[in-house]
């Protein structure tokens, strides 16, 4: 007992250095637990390698929670103001398009990279994705160095159907969203 707990500490300390995606851990996960349910009996030392991929991965996948809960992007917009008016005031987010655009009902959703945040005549360094929700056009290309302004917002569960938004955005360690913002592209800086 003692060594799982051990275990699980020393994974959640590991999960503040090393990022595994929770696509990553659940698949872990999952192969953890049918090593266990398989070699219970016969081959104890394999089901004892499950349990350790099993517990380290639960303290990654707690690690995960702590990094998501304490973003930056994700405080700035879950401030008192936005629990009003589920509006914060402008930002300026300075990062680049992390994945290819996609388009869906006359809109263009950018997985934005953002490398730092201005809010307040101050400059925050960050390392966070966000989904910029805006125009089709101009159309971005991956890779494009980008400064964004707008309002940041939390995702929310707009349907009391099956399908939950927020994990669906977590999949992509996504927490934040920005709608139709001002979208300027930045000179690259080989510096």
């Amino acid at each position: 007992f003692l060594c799982f707990i051990l275990i699980f500490i020393l994974a959640t300390a590991l999960g503040s250095f090393i990022f595994l995606s929770s696509i990553f851990i659940t698949i872990l996960i999952i192969f953890s637990l049918v090593l266990v349910a398989l070699c219970w009996r016969r081959h104890w030392h394999l089901a004892g390698l499950g349990f350790f991929i099993l517990i380290s991965c639960l303290g990654f996948a707690r690690a995960n929670t702590f990094l998501a809960s304490n973003s930056i992007l994700s405080n700035l917009a879950d401030n008192k103001y936005v629990k009003t008016n589920k509006y914060t005031e402008e930002v300026g987010l300075n990062g680049y398009i992390d994945s290819f655009p996609k388009y869906k009902e006359g809109r263009q959703y950018l997985n934005i990279y953002v490398k730092s945040v201005d809010i307040a005549e101050q400059t925050f360094k960050t390392n966070e994705h966000i989904l910029a929700i805006g125009d089709a056009y101009p159309k971005r290309n991956v890779g494009d160095r980008v400064k964004i302004t707008g309002r940041l917002r939390l995702p929310e569960n707009k349907t009391e159907s099956d399908f939950n938004y927020k994990a669906y955005l977590a999949k992509d360690d996504i927490y934040t969203i920005i709608l139709y913002p001002k979208i300027e592209e930045q000179p690259l800086n080989l510096s």
